[in-house]
């Protein structure tokens, strides 16, 4: 390689970015010289799938988290899970990553660095509707589907937790301002008829 890099005939140095497109490698390098993701496009347009909102903008952070990770780029990386938690926040109620972005982050080849398909798992989990998970499961892999229910069993360990500690009088039919009778000695409750 030394001497293609001294040989006057070589017009450019190659490096494989994997099958990343120019507009990706683009974006890549506008983050590494601006620190900056250019991925908001002029009158964006949002596809559906299965009646699925399908933002091209995570498409287009999923691609550039997959680059990164095909550089070894931790840093880019980081910074592309830090956009996609600031792009799902940016709407409510939350706008969740379509089944592209979804396809495309799930891919088996990306599963050394799970850190974006967490994310995505656990936002699914936590923020999407029944009928939502159900729709976007029918055009997603397995994968995708077993981290989701992981993260709802995770939710529901966590909830568990809380039940343990949890006061009942807060699930009684009486005001929140009225005193709980369940709580006093069964004798001094009152009794009904």
């Amino acid at each position: 390689m030394a001497n293609q890099l001294s040989d006057p005939s070589v017009k450019g140095i190659y490096l494989d970015i994997g099958c990343a497109s120019p507009q990706t490698l683009d974006r890549y390098l506008n983050w590494l010289y601006f620190g900056t993701f250019t991925t908001k496009r002029p009158e964006q347009t949002i596809d559906t799938i299965e009646g699925i909102p399908d933002d091209p903008e995570y498409l287009d952070l999923a691609q550039l988290w997959s680059l990164s990770i095909w550089l070894k780029d931790q840093q880019a990386a980081d910074d592309v899970v830090n956009a996609f938690v600031a792009k799902m926040k940016e709407t409510q109620p939350l706008r969740l990553p379509g089944p592209k972005c979804i396809s495309h982050v799930f891919s088996p080849i990306y599963s050394i660095q799970p850190a974006l398909p967490r994310l995505i798992a656990t936002a699914y989990a936590a923020e999407a509707s029944a009928d939502q998970l159900k729709a976007i499961f029918k055009c997603t892999n397995e994968t995708f589907h077993a981290a989701v229910a992981a993260e709802l069993v995770a939710l529901r360990i966590e909830n568990r937790q809380k039940v343990a500690s949890m006061n009942s009088c807060s699930f009684h039919a009486h005001a929140a301002n009225e005193p709980c009778e369940s709580n006093e000695k069964a004798r001094k409750r009152r009794r009904l008829g």
